[in-house]
């Protein structure tokens, strides 16, 4: 998914180039990739309401760049499920018995 200021439109079948730095394992990579659009979400996230949204296909990447493009996107969605676990962990009763009342 890639995020742009709203004005910018874009429709399927566009072409581009994504320029960006990842650090993956403590290692930074540049890439830059050619990609195109293959769906448009538009502003589907009331948070950002000046952000618009599309799905993007990039096309031939390398080994090496799928690779990094994979593990950077796998280490933020287990960065995410770790938030979220934390969350759910703390609001949970633990041994079937109901959460102290913090007052």
């Amino acid at each position: 998914r890639l995020a742009v200021e709203r004005s910018i439109k874009l429709k399927r079948g566009d072409a581009l180039r994504v320029a960006m730095k990842l650090e993956v394992i403590e290692s930074q990579f540049e890439l830059a990739l050619n990609a195109s659009v293959i769906a448009e979400f538009g502003t589907s996230d009331g948070r950002h309401p000046q952000v618009a949204f599309y799905g993007i296909k990039f096309e031939a990447p390398s080994e090496v760049e799928k690779l990094v493009l994979h593990s950077f996107v796998s280490g933020q969605l287990a960065l995410e499920l770790n938030s979220l676990w934390q969350v759910l962990s703390t609001a949970a009763p633990t041994n079937g018995e109901p959460k102290p009342d913090n007052k």
